[in-house]
């Protein structure tokens, strides 16, 4: 099942968007791979790739923030720690049990993270941007 890009993702920022593009193909390559071979060495290799493009993209998101003074700066890195974290410790315990529908929880948490995410505190930085340049 491919994970789809749709517009209530669209946050307006080109780079974040481009970015959160890239994010949801990596979530979408990792689902691919439960239903077509569940290989627990495959679906780790994805997971760390998913994580280290997080941990880019995070850091790309607050660096627009921090120079465009967003007030919310702090709290949005906070969530951004606080999902890498987890991330993280899911990957230790997959390294424990990683079962087929373990991995499936893990997609459909990331899936409904990212719609989440993106959709109430992305955009409100893209609220904040553009009530800026009025």
């Amino acid at each position: 099942m491919k994970i789809e890009w749709r517009s209530k993702y669209q946050i307006g920022i080109e780079a974040i968007d481009n970015q959160h593009k890239y994010f949801l193909e990596l979530i979408s390559r990792i689902n691919e791979q439960l239903y077509l071979s569940p290989d627990a060495e495959t679906i780790k290799r994805f997971m760390n790739e998913l994580i280290k493009y997080a941990e880019f993209h995070f850091c790309s998101e607050e660096n627009i923030m921090y120079f465009e003074k967003y007030p919310g700066l702090k709290i949005h890195h906070n969530l951004h720690s606080e999902i890498l974290t987890q991330l993280h410790e899911r990957m230790i315990f997959s390294d424990i049990a990683l079962d087929l529908e373990s991995m499936k929880l893990l997609v459909q948490f990331l899936i409904d993270w990212f719609s989440k995410h993106t959709i109430e505190e992305d955009k409100a930085f893209a609220d904040f941007l553009k009530n800026k340049e009025v």
